[in-house]
C-alpha cells in the first residue's frame, strides 16, 4: 500500500524484496490476491513482459474493514502513554 500511496508502480520482483520472499511464494501470494479480487496484474509500457500490480478497490474496503478499528483502538491506548512511557530503557547486555 505505501508504494501505491506514493504512486509509485508495484511489480512481483518489489513485492518478493519487500516481503522477503522467494519467487515460487511471491507468484502463490499473488496469485491468492488475484484470485480474492484483491490485485490485478497488468502489462503496460513498450516491455509487455514486464508485469505491474494493482490493488483493487475491494483490496481496500476490505483493508479497511479490516485495520481501521485496530488503528482506533491502538491510537486510544496509546493516548494514554507520557512522553517519559514511550522511551526505552537502557539495558546493558552482559552485566
Amino acid at each position: 500500500m505505501r508504494h501505491t500511496a506514493k504512486d509509485q508502480v508495484v511489480t512481483p520482483g518489489m513485492l518478493r524484496k519487500e516481503l522477503n520472499l522467494s519467487s515460487p511464494a511471491t507468484t502463490t501470494l499473488i496469485d491468492r490476491l488475484h484470485n480474492s479480487g484483491h490485485v490485478v496484474r497488468e502489462r503496460q509500457g513498450s516491455d509487455r513482459r514486464q508485469v505491474q500490480l494493482r490493488m483493487t478497490p475491494k483490496a481496500y474496503r476490505d483493508g479497511g474493514a479490516m485495520f481501521l478499528p485496530l488503528a482506533r483502538e491502538m491510537g486510544a491506548a496509546m493516548a494514554e502513554f507520557t512522553p517519559a512511557d514511550w522511551r526505552w530503557p537502557r539495558v546493558s547486555w552482559g552485566q
